[in-house]
Protein backbone atom coordinates (compact mmCIF):
# COMPACT_ATOMS: atom_id res chain seq x y z
CA UNK A 1 0.00 0.00 0.00
CA UNK A 2 2.68 2.34 0.64
CA UNK A 3 4.15 1.89 -2.71
CA UNK A 4 1.09 2.25 -4.19
CA UNK A 5 0.46 5.64 -2.20
CA UNK A 6 3.46 7.09 -3.52
CA UNK A 7 3.01 6.28 -7.12
CA UNK A 8 -0.26 8.01 -6.88
CA UNK A 9 1.17 10.84 -5.14
CA UNK A 10 4.02 11.36 -7.73
CA UNK A 11 1.33 11.74 -10.71
CA UNK A 12 -1.12 13.51 -8.33
CA UNK A 13 2.32 16.59 -8.11
CA UNK A 14 3.79 16.36 -11.16
CA UNK A 15 3.30 19.49 -13.12
CA UNK A 16 1.98 21.13 -9.80
CA UNK A 17 3.04 24.84 -9.24
CA UNK A 18 -0.02 26.44 -7.17
CA UNK A 19 -3.80 27.16 -7.86
CA UNK A 20 -5.74 30.13 -7.98
CA UNK A 21 -8.97 29.22 -6.73
CA UNK A 22 -10.64 32.69 -7.09
CA UNK A 23 -10.66 35.51 -9.89
CA UNK A 24 -7.40 37.33 -10.88
CA UNK A 25 -7.55 41.15 -11.70
CA UNK A 26 -4.80 43.40 -13.10
CA UNK A 27 -5.73 47.05 -13.27
CA UNK A 28 -2.71 48.99 -15.21
CA UNK A 29 -4.37 52.24 -13.69
CA UNK A 30 -3.72 51.32 -9.76
CA UNK A 31 -0.89 51.82 -8.30
CA UNK A 32 0.80 49.20 -8.19
CA UNK A 33 0.99 49.59 -12.20
CA UNK A 34 0.82 52.64 -12.88
CA UNK A 35 4.31 54.11 -11.62
CA UNK A 36 6.68 50.78 -12.69
CA UNK A 37 7.85 53.32 -16.06
CA UNK A 38 10.04 51.45 -18.48
CA UNK A 39 10.48 47.78 -17.66
CA UNK A 40 13.45 45.89 -18.80
CA UNK A 41 13.72 42.98 -16.99
CA UNK A 42 11.43 40.31 -16.44
CA UNK A 43 9.09 41.59 -13.49
CA UNK A 44 6.49 39.98 -12.01
CA UNK A 45 3.42 42.10 -9.90
CA UNK A 46 0.30 40.82 -8.13
CA UNK A 47 0.85 37.18 -9.90
CA UNK A 48 0.91 39.14 -13.61
CA UNK A 49 4.39 38.36 -14.84
CA UNK A 50 5.82 40.74 -17.63
CA UNK A 51 8.41 39.81 -19.35
CA UNK A 52 10.74 42.20 -20.90
CA UNK A 53 14.13 42.96 -22.31
CA UNK A 54 16.40 45.96 -21.99
CA UNK A 55 16.34 45.90 -26.16
CA UNK A 56 13.23 44.71 -25.90
CA UNK A 57 10.74 47.01 -23.44
CA UNK A 58 7.41 47.25 -21.65
CA UNK A 59 6.08 50.26 -20.07
CA UNK A 60 3.35 51.66 -18.37
CA UNK A 61 2.46 55.20 -18.95
CA UNK A 62 -0.82 57.55 -17.92
CA UNK A 63 -3.19 57.68 -20.66
CA UNK A 64 -6.89 57.85 -20.21
CA UNK A 65 -9.41 55.58 -21.66
CA UNK A 66 -13.04 54.96 -20.15
CA UNK A 67 -14.89 51.46 -20.45
CA UNK A 68 -17.85 49.43 -19.14
CA UNK A 69 -18.12 52.00 -16.41
CA UNK A 70 -14.37 51.62 -15.80
CA UNK A 71 -12.60 54.80 -16.19
CA UNK A 72 -8.18 53.98 -16.20
CA UNK A 73 -5.45 56.62 -16.41
CA UNK A 74 -2.74 54.37 -17.06
CA UNK A 75 -1.72 51.62 -19.63
CA UNK A 76 0.56 48.86 -20.32
CA UNK A 77 2.05 49.08 -23.56
CA UNK A 78 3.81 46.00 -25.23
CA UNK A 79 5.42 47.78 -27.48
CA UNK A 80 5.84 45.25 -30.03
CA UNK A 81 5.55 41.90 -31.03
CA UNK A 82 6.08 39.00 -28.50
CA UNK A 83 9.33 37.00 -28.63
CA UNK A 84 10.05 33.47 -27.65
CA UNK A 85 12.97 31.39 -27.64
CA UNK A 86 12.94 28.14 -29.28
CA UNK A 87 11.89 25.98 -26.50
CA UNK A 88 9.21 28.05 -26.40
CA UNK A 89 9.60 29.99 -22.91
CA UNK A 90 8.82 34.07 -23.45
CA UNK A 91 11.77 36.25 -23.69
CA UNK A 92 9.96 39.56 -24.65
CA UNK A 93 7.14 41.47 -24.96
CA UNK A 94 4.86 38.76 -23.41
CA UNK A 95 2.16 38.60 -20.40
CA UNK A 96 1.72 35.49 -18.35
CA UNK A 97 -0.25 33.97 -15.30
CA UNK A 98 -1.21 30.33 -13.92
CA UNK A 99 -4.35 29.20 -13.95
CA UNK A 100 -5.88 26.29 -11.96
CA UNK A 101 -8.66 25.14 -14.75
CA UNK A 102 -11.15 26.55 -16.45
CA UNK A 103 -10.95 30.36 -16.88
CA UNK A 104 -12.78 32.90 -18.04
CA UNK A 105 -10.29 35.77 -19.86
CA UNK A 106 -10.96 39.25 -20.11
CA UNK A 107 -8.90 41.58 -21.88
CA UNK A 108 -9.56 45.77 -22.75
CA UNK A 109 -7.39 47.06 -24.78
CA UNK A 110 -6.34 48.76 -28.07
CA UNK A 111 -3.77 49.25 -31.35
CA UNK A 112 -1.01 51.49 -30.03
CA UNK A 113 -1.47 52.98 -33.46
CA UNK A 114 -4.75 55.41 -34.36
CA UNK A 115 -4.60 54.26 -37.76
CA UNK A 116 -4.08 50.22 -37.94
CA UNK A 117 -5.39 47.16 -36.14
CA UNK A 118 -3.80 44.86 -34.34
CA UNK A 119 -3.96 41.42 -32.30
CA UNK A 120 -3.49 39.79 -28.98
CA UNK A 121 -2.63 36.42 -29.28
CA UNK A 122 -4.63 34.65 -25.99
CA UNK A 123 -2.20 31.04 -26.00
CA UNK A 124 -2.33 28.36 -23.05
CA UNK A 125 0.83 26.52 -21.93
CA UNK A 126 2.64 26.93 -25.34
CA UNK A 127 3.13 29.54 -27.66
CA UNK A 128 0.78 27.68 -30.69
CA UNK A 129 -1.72 26.26 -28.23
CA UNK A 130 -4.53 29.62 -29.37
CA UNK A 131 -6.88 30.02 -26.96
CA UNK A 132 -8.53 33.38 -28.63
CA UNK A 133 -7.39 36.25 -30.63
CA UNK A 134 -8.50 39.85 -29.34
CA UNK A 135 -9.09 42.61 -32.44
CA UNK A 136 -7.29 45.70 -31.10
CA UNK A 137 -8.84 48.11 -32.61
CA UNK A 138 -6.66 51.52 -33.55
CA UNK A 139 -9.84 53.27 -31.83
CA UNK A 140 -11.80 53.22 -29.61
CA UNK A 141 -11.06 50.90 -26.52
CA UNK A 142 -12.98 47.61 -26.91
CA UNK A 143 -13.35 44.72 -24.62
CA UNK A 144 -12.67 40.53 -25.48
CA UNK A 145 -13.76 37.51 -23.60
CA UNK A 146 -11.73 34.38 -23.70
CA UNK A 147 -12.46 30.62 -22.39
CA UNK A 148 -9.74 28.49 -21.67
CA UNK A 149 -10.61 25.09 -20.91
CA UNK A 150 -8.42 22.25 -19.54
CA UNK A 151 -5.92 21.74 -16.61
CA UNK A 152 -4.06 23.94 -14.62
CA UNK A 153 -1.53 25.73 -17.04
CA UNK A 154 -0.07 29.01 -18.17
CA UNK A 155 -1.81 31.91 -19.74
CA UNK A 156 0.04 33.60 -22.16
CA UNK A 157 -0.67 37.10 -24.00
CA UNK A 158 1.05 38.98 -26.21
CA UNK A 159 1.26 40.87 -29.56
CA UNK A 160 1.51 38.70 -32.98
CA UNK A 161 2.64 42.02 -34.69
CA UNK A 162 3.23 45.55 -33.80
CA UNK A 163 2.56 47.58 -30.13
CA UNK A 164 -0.77 46.87 -28.21
CA UNK A 165 -1.64 48.76 -25.45
CA UNK A 166 -3.69 47.39 -22.67
CA UNK A 167 -5.80 48.74 -19.62
CA UNK A 168 -7.60 45.65 -18.09
CA UNK A 169 -7.08 41.93 -17.39
CA UNK A 170 -9.53 40.04 -15.34
CA UNK A 171 -9.03 35.43 -15.24
CA UNK A 172 -11.96 34.28 -13.46
CA UNK A 173 -12.64 30.67 -12.74
CA UNK A 174 -15.40 29.14 -15.56
CA UNK A 175 -17.39 26.73 -14.29
CA UNK A 176 -20.59 25.43 -15.63
CA UNK A 177 -23.05 24.92 -12.59
CA UNK A 178 -22.82 21.54 -13.01
CA UNK A 179 -23.67 18.48 -10.74
CA UNK A 180 -20.25 17.53 -8.55
CA UNK A 181 -19.56 14.90 -6.16
CA UNK A 182 -16.63 13.23 -4.59
CA UNK A 183 -17.21 10.11 -2.81
CA UNK A 184 -14.37 9.38 -0.61
CA UNK A 185 -14.64 5.55 -0.98
CA UNK A 186 -14.10 5.74 -5.05
CA UNK A 187 -10.64 4.28 -6.36
CA UNK A 188 -9.23 8.54 -7.05
CA UNK A 189 -9.50 8.65 -3.40
CA UNK A 190 -9.29 5.86 -1.11
CA UNK A 191 -5.77 4.98 -2.05
CA UNK A 192 -4.03 8.39 -1.31
CA UNK A 193 -2.91 7.72 1.85
CA UNK A 194 -1.26 10.77 3.83
CA UNK A 195 -1.33 13.78 1.56
CA UNK A 196 2.43 15.66 2.24
CA UNK A 197 1.53 18.68 0.00
CA UNK A 198 -1.89 20.55 -1.52
CA UNK A 199 -3.45 18.18 -4.45
CA UNK A 200 -6.26 18.47 -6.46
CA UNK A 201 -8.52 14.98 -7.74
CA UNK A 202 -11.75 15.97 -10.22
CA UNK A 203 -11.90 19.36 -9.32
CA UNK A 204 -11.78 19.13 -5.11
CA UNK A 205 -8.60 20.99 -3.54
CA UNK A 206 -7.03 19.13 -0.72
CA UNK A 207 -5.15 22.10 0.90
CA UNK A 208 -2.54 20.10 3.36
CA UNK A 209 1.24 20.44 4.10
CA UNK A 210 3.87 17.50 5.90
CA UNK A 211 3.16 19.48 9.21
CA UNK A 212 -0.51 19.71 8.96
CA UNK A 213 -1.62 16.57 7.12
CA UNK A 214 -4.64 15.65 5.39
CA UNK A 215 -5.46 11.89 4.92
CA UNK A 216 -7.79 9.32 3.50
CA UNK A 217 -8.11 5.97 5.36
CA UNK A 218 -10.30 2.95 5.55
CA UNK A 219 -13.43 3.29 7.57
CA UNK A 220 -16.68 1.89 6.81
CA UNK A 221 -20.08 3.70 7.57
CA UNK A 222 -23.80 3.92 5.93
CA UNK A 223 -26.18 6.68 5.64
CA UNK A 224 -29.11 7.32 2.72
CA UNK A 225 -28.42 3.96 1.23
CA UNK A 226 -24.59 4.61 0.66
CA UNK A 227 -22.11 2.29 1.94
CA UNK A 228 -18.38 3.83 2.48
CA UNK A 229 -15.58 2.09 2.79
CA UNK A 230 -13.23 5.22 3.46
CA UNK A 231 -12.85 8.73 4.77
CA UNK A 232 -10.64 11.69 4.49
CA UNK A 233 -9.28 12.96 7.86
CA UNK A 234 -8.91 16.89 7.55
CA UNK A 235 -6.87 16.15 11.18
CA UNK A 236 -7.70 19.54 12.89
CA UNK A 237 -8.23 23.38 12.40
CA UNK A 238 -8.07 24.39 9.04
CA UNK A 239 -5.88 27.28 8.67
CA UNK A 240 -5.68 30.13 6.11
CA UNK A 241 -2.30 32.44 5.55
CA UNK A 242 -2.74 36.50 6.48
CA UNK A 243 -4.20 37.58 2.91
CA UNK A 244 -6.79 34.52 3.63
CA UNK A 245 -5.69 32.06 1.56
CA UNK A 246 -5.74 28.38 2.53
CA UNK A 247 -2.53 26.54 3.61
CA UNK A 248 -3.54 23.17 5.09
CA UNK A 249 -6.42 21.02 6.23
CA UNK A 250 -8.81 23.07 4.17
CA UNK A 251 -10.96 21.76 0.95
CA UNK A 252 -12.04 23.60 -1.73
CA UNK A 253 -14.26 23.53 -4.81
CA UNK A 254 -15.89 25.88 -7.37
CA UNK A 255 -19.59 26.29 -8.12
CA UNK A 256 -20.86 28.13 -10.99
CA UNK A 257 -23.39 30.23 -8.99
CA UNK A 258 -26.59 29.56 -6.93
CA UNK A 259 -26.03 25.99 -5.47
CA UNK A 260 -27.06 23.37 -2.46
CA UNK A 261 -24.37 21.80 -0.83
CA UNK A 262 -24.24 18.61 0.84
CA UNK A 263 -22.24 16.92 3.03
CA UNK A 264 -21.78 13.62 4.89
CA UNK A 265 -19.29 13.21 8.01
CA UNK A 266 -18.63 13.17 11.47
CA UNK A 267 -16.53 14.05 14.40
CA UNK A 268 -12.71 12.39 14.83
CA UNK A 269 -13.82 11.64 18.26
CA UNK A 270 -16.81 9.64 19.28
CA UNK A 271 -16.94 11.21 22.54
CA UNK A 272 -16.98 14.72 20.99
CA UNK A 273 -18.92 16.65 18.79
CA UNK A 274 -17.48 19.29 16.57
CA UNK A 275 -18.19 21.31 13.33
CA UNK A 276 -17.40 21.82 9.99
CA UNK A 277 -17.36 25.79 8.81
CA UNK A 278 -19.08 25.83 5.13
CA UNK A 279 -17.71 29.53 3.40
CA UNK A 280 -18.04 30.90 0.25
CA UNK A 281 -15.45 33.28 -1.42
CA UNK A 282 -13.14 33.76 1.75
CA UNK A 283 -12.90 31.71 5.37
CA UNK A 284 -14.93 34.45 6.94
CA UNK A 285 -18.07 34.43 4.55
CA UNK A 286 -19.39 31.73 6.42
CA UNK A 287 -23.52 29.86 4.66
CA UNK A 288 -23.61 27.28 7.27
CA UNK A 289 -21.79 24.96 9.93
CA UNK A 290 -22.28 21.47 9.49
CA UNK A 291 -22.95 19.69 12.84
CA UNK A 292 -19.97 16.78 13.11
CA UNK A 293 -21.47 14.63 15.85
CA UNK A 294 -19.20 11.95 17.41
CA UNK A 295 -21.92 8.79 17.89
CA UNK A 296 -23.00 8.61 14.23
CA UNK A 297 -22.54 9.79 10.50
CA UNK A 298 -24.83 12.82 9.42
CA UNK A 299 -25.78 14.84 6.40
CA UNK A 300 -25.64 18.28 6.11
CA UNK A 301 -27.29 20.51 3.27
CA UNK A 302 -26.33 24.12 3.03
CA UNK A 303 -27.48 26.75 0.06
CA UNK A 304 -24.90 29.50 -1.63
CA UNK A 305 -27.09 32.05 -3.75
CA UNK A 306 -24.73 34.12 -5.71
CA UNK A 307 -22.15 34.23 -8.41
CA UNK A 308 -19.53 31.87 -9.15
CA UNK A 309 -16.76 31.49 -6.21
CA UNK A 310 -14.74 29.21 -4.22
CA UNK A 311 -16.45 26.75 -1.53
CA UNK A 312 -14.41 26.44 1.27
CA UNK A 313 -14.65 23.34 3.85
CA UNK A 314 -12.65 23.50 7.39
CA UNK A 315 -12.82 22.52 10.60
CA UNK A 316 -12.71 25.77 13.26
CA UNK A 317 -11.57 23.19 16.03
CA UNK A 318 -10.14 19.81 16.12
CA UNK A 319 -10.31 16.85 13.67
CA UNK A 320 -13.50 16.34 11.18
CA UNK A 321 -13.65 12.98 9.14
CA UNK A 322 -15.62 13.18 5.54
CA UNK A 323 -17.11 10.32 3.42
CA UNK A 324 -19.55 12.67 0.69
CA UNK A 325 -19.48 15.69 -0.47
CA UNK A 326 -22.08 16.81 -3.08
CA UNK A 327 -22.86 20.07 -5.23
CA UNK A 328 -26.39 20.22 -7.05
CA UNK A 329 -27.35 23.41 -8.92
CA UNK A 330 -30.32 25.38 -6.51
CA UNK A 331 -32.80 27.48 -8.48
CA UNK A 332 -33.99 30.57 -6.25
CA UNK A 333 -36.04 32.05 -9.42
CA UNK A 334 -36.41 32.77 -12.86
CA UNK A 335 -35.27 36.11 -13.76
CA UNK A 336 -35.38 38.19 -17.31
CA UNK A 337 -32.42 39.57 -18.81
CA UNK A 338 -31.61 41.12 -21.63
CA UNK A 339 -29.63 39.28 -24.19
CA UNK A 340 -27.45 40.83 -26.93
CA UNK A 341 -28.48 38.97 -30.06
CA UNK A 342 -26.96 39.12 -33.97
CA UNK A 343 -28.63 38.28 -36.84
CA UNK A 344 -27.29 38.96 -40.42
CA UNK A 345 -29.17 38.63 -43.02
CA UNK A 346 -29.03 38.12 -46.22
CA UNK A 347 -26.48 35.06 -46.45
CA UNK A 348 -25.20 34.48 -48.92
CA UNK A 349 -24.70 37.93 -49.48
CA UNK A 350 -23.02 40.50 -51.89
CA UNK A 351 -22.02 44.25 -51.72
CA UNK A 352 -23.88 44.70 -48.37
CA UNK A 353 -24.84 42.56 -45.40
CA UNK A 354 -27.58 43.78 -42.70
CA UNK A 355 -27.37 43.06 -38.85
CA UNK A 356 -29.70 43.14 -36.53
CA UNK A 357 -28.90 44.01 -33.31
CA UNK A 358 -30.47 45.34 -29.99
CA UNK A 359 -28.08 47.64 -28.74
CA UNK A 360 -24.98 49.72 -29.92
CA UNK A 361 -22.37 46.97 -30.59
CA UNK A 362 -19.02 47.22 -32.62
CA UNK A 363 -19.36 44.03 -34.78
CA UNK A 364 -16.25 42.87 -36.49
CA UNK A 365 -16.00 40.66 -39.87
CA UNK A 366 -13.19 37.77 -39.43
CA UNK A 367 -11.52 35.51 -41.88
CA UNK A 368 -11.74 32.06 -41.90
CA UNK A 369 -8.26 32.24 -40.45
CA UNK A 370 -9.35 34.69 -37.32
CA UNK A 371 -8.14 37.56 -38.88
CA UNK A 372 -10.01 40.90 -38.55
CA UNK A 373 -11.15 42.64 -42.17
CA UNK A 374 -13.45 45.07 -41.41
CA UNK A 375 -15.45 46.76 -38.31
CA UNK A 376 -17.98 48.87 -37.53
CA UNK A 377 -20.28 50.07 -35.10
CA UNK A 378 -23.72 49.46 -35.94
CA UNK A 379 -27.08 49.97 -33.72
CA UNK A 380 -30.90 49.35 -34.52
CA UNK A 381 -30.96 52.64 -37.37
CA UNK A 382 -27.33 51.86 -38.77
CA UNK A 383 -27.04 48.87 -39.24
CA UNK A 384 -25.43 47.74 -42.95
CA UNK A 385 -22.20 46.85 -43.36
CA UNK A 386 -19.94 47.32 -47.03
CA UNK A 387 -18.63 44.60 -48.06
CA UNK A 388 -17.81 45.23 -51.77
CA UNK A 389 -14.34 45.32 -51.00
CA UNK A 390 -14.28 41.87 -49.73
CA UNK A 391 -13.07 38.28 -51.40
CA UNK A 392 -15.96 36.02 -51.96
CA UNK A 393 -15.49 33.14 -49.30
CA UNK A 394 -16.37 32.21 -45.57
CA UNK A 395 -16.36 34.68 -43.11
CA UNK A 396 -17.62 34.94 -39.77
CA UNK A 397 -19.37 37.85 -37.98
CA UNK A 398 -19.52 38.73 -34.19
CA UNK A 399 -19.67 41.39 -31.22
CA UNK A 400 -16.07 42.65 -30.48
CA UNK A 401 -16.91 42.11 -26.81
CA UNK A 402 -17.94 38.31 -27.35
CA UNK A 403 -15.51 35.85 -28.41
CA UNK A 404 -18.16 33.14 -28.54
CA UNK A 405 -20.93 34.40 -30.38
CA UNK A 406 -20.10 34.05 -33.98
CA UNK A 407 -22.25 33.80 -37.12
CA UNK A 408 -21.03 32.93 -40.01
CA UNK A 409 -21.14 34.86 -43.51
CA UNK A 410 -20.52 33.50 -47.05
CA UNK A 411 -20.30 36.26 -49.19
CA UNK A 412 -20.19 35.70 -53.31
Amino acid sequence: MKNFTLKMLSLLFLGFTGINTNAQEWNFSTASFSALGTISTTTTVEGLTIVATADAVVAVDANNKSLDGMDFTSRLKLGGTGSFDAEGKPVSRVLSFPVSGNTKITVMGMSSSSSADRQLIIAAGLKDNIVGTFAALGTPITKGEFTYTGGATTIYLYSASSGVNLYYLKAAPDVSNNPQEWNMSTASFSGLGTLAATATLEGLTIFSTAEAAVAVDANNKSLDGMDFTSRIKLGGTGTFDAEGKPVSRVLAFNVGGNSTITVMGMSSSSTADRQLIVAAGGKDNIIGTFAALGASISKGEFAYKGEPTTIYLYSPSSGVNLYYIKTTPLVVGIQSQKIQELKVYPNPAKGRVYLNVNETSQVGIFSIAGKLVKHQRVNQSQNSIDISDLRAGIYFVRMMNNANNAQKLIIR
